[in-house]
């Protein structure tokens, strides 16, 4: 395994993103495709996958209380985001 310190220094070698989503079971397509998506949308991503490998993982947690999709996307990405049809 090769180790994290370079010059005594941590080094960032992977970031594991893990997407908790509260939705109702009808917004699973939705969330699957925005979160295939994801990574080409987000600046950060963007910014350090050249230099540290990271991955994306989504877990869709069924809840008849939660907000629609559409509002926590929202919430999320603010005015940036439409919900398409």
């Amino acid at each position: 395994m090769r180790s994290n310190l370079t010059d005594n220094v941590l080094v960032i070698r992977r970031i594991h993103l893990r997407l908790i989503l509260q939705a109702e079971d009808t917004h699973r397509a939705v969330a699957a495709r925005v979160h295939a998506i994801l990574a080409d949308k987000c600046p950060v991503y963007r910014s350090l996958e050249p230099w540290i490998t990271m991955t994306t993982e989504l877990v869709f947690e069924w809840t008849q209380d939660a907000h629609s999709l559409d509002d926590a996307l929202h919430d999320c990405y603010g005015g940036e985001w439409r919900a398409r049809t």
